[in-house]
């Protein structure tokens, strides 16, 4: 079947983000769920991901779209601190997020959360393609506000998440206490598909150190009926600024959130 126009114009655009433009570009219209290593454009590091999934909107939103474009004051804030920043990645998915931070920040550090079995696996290649196992770490669980166990529906790429009770099959995944990681973290980013609400109403959130923070929030399990306006009052009522970043269609959104560089919490 014949692509429309539009899909065939999105598909060439978005083999423009590697370097390996025309096998990019060949796979993803052949449709077929197939792994392959690529280096980013951008900054020349490697990703693996897998075509005909949403892997590929997950490339272009970072690296097209620039999802994880700074507003100045967070680039002024992170570029005050006088070392290379420290990053948490909750909900790591395939990497796109960490590739972007060394992309900005080449000597800076990563510890990824992602407890679904195939976004690990890519995630754990592309961390290797690059040497960085020094610098950016894996953790194969859930994040929440008490270390254990938890049920996770797997398998939804991007999407996937802690179980609600309508999600069946779902997997059983370590879960870890997000605070214990947090001492010293300069960066936090946060895209966990709803679990994201508890841990910013922890009492415990008020300390985290991060200077900045990227949070995706979304409409499941927020504790208001307006997502956008729940997330926007939870994070300046912690003292961060915050610019909203679009995203069309979306019951949720983006936030950049950030504390000036003279803040010495």
């Amino acid at each position: 079947m014949i692509r429309p126009l539009e899909s065939l114009i999105a598909t060439c655009l978005r083999g423009g983000l590697v370097e390996q433009r025309l096998p990019f570009v060949a796979r993803e219209l052949a449709g077929v769920r197939t792994v392959h290593a690529y280096r980013v454009r951008a900054n020349g590091l490697c990703l693996y991901l897998q075509h005909a999934t949403p892997d590929v909107d997950g490339l272009d939103q970072t690296f097209y779209q620039g999802m994880f474009n700074m507003p100045q004051p967070v680039a002024t804030a992170l570029s005050g601190l006088g070392h290379a920043p420290a990053a948490l990645d909750l909900g790591g998915n395939i990497g796109l997020f960490g590739l972007w931070m060394f992309g900005h920040f080449p000597e800076g550090s990563v510890v990824a959360f992602e407890p679904d079995p195939r976004n690990a696996r890519l995630l754990s290649r592309t961390i290797e393609a690059n040497g960085l196992q020094e610098r950016w770490s894996l953790v194969e669980a859930a994040v929440g506000t008490k270390a254990g166990e938890v049920r996770f529906a797997a398998g939804e790429y991007g999407s996937s998440h802690i179980a609600s009770v309508a999600d069946s099959g779902a997997l059983t995944v370590p879960l870890v206490d997000l605070f214990d990681y947090t001492p010293g973290i300069d960066l936090l980013k946060i895209d966990i598909e709803g679990a994201e609400w508890e841990i910013l109403q922890d009492d415990r959130f008020k300390d985290v150190e991060a200077r900045a923070i990227a949070l995706d929030y979304h409409a499941q399990g927020c504790p208001e009926e307006d997502p956008h306006r729940a997330a926007e009052r939870l994070m300046t009522g912690l003292g961060f600024q915050t610019q909203a970043v679009p995203q069309e269609g979306a019951s949720g959104g983006m936030l950049w959130c950030w504390r000036d560089a003279t803040d010495d919490r």
